[in-house]
């Protein structure tokens, strides 16, 4: 780095300074140009709740590598609320994506409220990643007893995949 003269502070000096900062550097102007162009399509006609909830997921993931949380946040909600009450492996990851997207921006306890919505419908290995982010988000608000619980919870549910996942014990199953 560069060595400052006393006095000298490398605080940014202005408000377009600090945006400067926080703004993501498009490294490939074809992917930013994509991007940019899923972020602002309009919804496909006559599409049924499964194909916009994949429409909102899709600008969702846009809007995330793009930098506007608040676009993430919103375009998630309408993935999830399109595919609500489902029960399927759509909404656990919709609900699953919403909860991170939630916590990234500090939001912890919806978070925490996502993730306790869409463990009882996600499938076994994406419980483990569910339990594990909500011992984090519980940890991040100091809650450190409930974290500990969560964490043994996914702890134990990745102990019954990797034997799901084990050749010996398919087997004798």
């Amino acid at each position: 780095g560069v060595a400052l003269s006393q006095g000298e502070s490398s605080a940014p000096s202005t408000i377009g300074d600090i945006s400067a900062l926080l703004e993501p550097v498009p490294s490939d102007p074809e992917k930013l140009a994509e991007l940019q162009a899923k972020y602002r399509a309009k919804p496909p006609r006559g599409g049924n709740g499964f194909s916009l909830a994949r429409f909102h997921y899709e600008r969702a993931q846009a809007a995330g590598e793009l930098g506007d949380s608040r676009g993430e946040i919103e375009a998630l909600r309408k993935a999830a609320a399109l595919v609500k009450r489902t029960g399927g492996e759509e909404e656990a990851q919709y609900l699953q994506e919403l909860a991170s997207a939630l916590a990234r921006g500090g939001n912890f306890f919806e978070a925490l409220a996502i993730c306790e919505r869409a463990f009882p419908i996600a499938n076994p290995g994406r419980r483990v990643t569910l339990g594990s982010a909500a011992a984090a988000y519980y940890a991040a608000i100091g809650d450190a007893d409930r974290a500990h619980a969560v964490l043994a919870r996914a702890e134990d549910g990745y102990a019954r995949v990797r034997q799901l996942r084990s050749p010996i014990a398919r087997s004798m199953s």
